[in-house]
């Protein structure tokens, strides 16, 4: 998965707002006036473009962004949220429950029973209608409990793990575009094509790419520990009125 996306780029912007879907769920967002949608992390979501409006699945837990340019070039960023949901009666005593981080667990809510999440450093958690909805921010396990209404006790365990080669694969850019990635244990990336990317990492775990001309790269990815090695394949296309010229 991609997790969540700090964009910055030299065209005119706009804030499309957020998103916030389960897995399955299908929602209809009004575009009107789209020349072009691109989505951060097409794992994550599904995006169908149908007459001024763009339609949303949500495939996998995860967040990522999906971006829609009017035809003045104006740019719209919309930040779209998947998010799993567990089912606290079909759930068994000492299970474990994986997440990457920045991916979401949602216990769906029942009067009947009470899920408690102890603090833990590797999960946040927070209580919404739908249900308490625990988030996995950094590498490592928390406990979670759930009590029910005739005594029962299941504990239960959440592990997060980092974001691997299964969960990033390709993202694509607009020439001048930067985009920064929060990856866990990330150790080192460099750019196959420097003419068309620029890499840079302020920090561990932070990585930004700069979207310098159009054409297509690799980004070699190195985590520590036993992360996979894995690329990430970057495409940059021109701005939609660069691309429109003849």
């Amino acid at each position: 998965m991609l997790l969540p996306l700090l964009l910055a780029t030299v065209l005119a912007q706009a804030d499309g707002g957020d998103v916030h879907l389960i897995l399955g769920e299908v929602r209809t967002v009004d575009t009107p006036g789209a020349a072009r949608i691109a989505v951060g992390e097409p794992s994550v979501v599904d995006v169908k473009a149908r007459d001024g409006r763009i339609e949303l699945t949500g495939l996998s837990a995860g967040d990522t962004t999906v971006a829609w340019w009017k035809e003045s070039g104006e740019r719209v960023n919309l930040d779209v949220t998947v998010e799993a949901q567990v089912a606290v009666a079909g759930l068994k005593d000492g299970a474990k429950q994986t997440v990457h981080v920045g991916e979401s667990l949602v216990y769906l809510k029942d009067p009947a029973w009470k899920v408690l999440v102890p603090k833990a450093p590797a999960v946040v958690s927070e209580q919404q209608p739908k249900g308490m909805m625990v988030r996995g921010v950094e590498k490592g396990e928390a406990e979670v409990v759930l009590h029910g209404p005739k005594g029962e006790v299941r504990q239960l365990i959440v592990k997060v793990v980092p974001i691997n080669d299964a969960r990033l694969t390709a993202i694509e850019l607009v020439k001048g575009e930067t985009v920064t990635l929060n990856l866990t244990d990330l150790t080192h990336a460099n750019a196959v094509d420097t003419d068309v990317l620029a890499v840079v990492q302020p920090k561990k775990g932070v990585l930004q790419l700069k979207a310098l001309a159009p054409g297509t790269t690799l980004v070699r990815l190195g985590f520590a520990g036993d992360v996979p090695r894995t690329g990430l394949n970057v495409t940059v296309a021109a701005p939609p009125a660069e691309s429109g010229k003849k």
